[in-house]
């Protein structure tokens, strides 16, 4: 809605220009604002991606200290019991 001012005249070639302005202005928001969802979803692509990649690198990390876990209860399963001597500084 325009708004004119009480001093101006209101005649059709003043509105049309006023409206002109009016969507040009609202063709530079929208263009604006396109730019920016795009943007984002550029970002959220982006954002997923790495989320994806480091969720490999998780469970590629997990599964490997799993098997050192079991490498070393394996080899303390192994091993003799510990001495029960005292040691010499004693």
């Amino acid at each position: 809605m325009v708004v004119w001012p009480r001093w101006s005249r209101y005649d059709s070639h003043t509105q049309y220009n006023a409206e002109l302005a009016l969507t040009a202005n609202s063709d530079t928001r929208l263009d604006t604002l396109e730019s920016h969802v795009a943007e984002q979803a550029r970002m959220l692509e982006e954002l997923s991606d790495v989320i994806a990649r480091q969720q490999r690198e998780i469970d590629r990390l997990t599964a490997r200290l799993e098997a050192s876990a079991d490498r070393i209860g394996a080899l303390e399963a192994q091993a003799p019991p510990p001495a029960s001597e005292k040691p010499p500084h004693w």
